[in-house]
């Protein structure tokens, strides 16, 4: 019998066969990339934020704006699961 968990955090599968389990590393899939540039782009956001001062500097809407952008891509990507 062969039987798999979901990835856990790490990026590791937990299969499992005749009675052996079996630890194998996922590459990032496209959808662990988009929330690691989301990450990234909202700290850079908060940043340039405290840097300049205002939600209205061109760089923090410019940023904003990337954002929204890698945002509506992983939503996109990730409802029809």
């Amino acid at each position: 019998m062969f039987a798999y968990r979901r990835p856990s955090a790490n990026g590791y599968l937990l299969l499992r066969e005749n009675n052996r389990n079996w630890l194998s590393k996922l590459s990032p899939s496209h959808e662990d990339r988009l929330e690691e540039e989301i990450r990234e782009l909202r700290m850079k956001m908060e940043q340039l934020y405290l840097e300049h001062g205002s939600l209205l500097s061109s760089a923090v809407i410019e940023i904003s704006r990337l954002l929204d952008e890698k945002i509506n891509e992983y939503i996109n990507r990730t409802k029809n699961r």
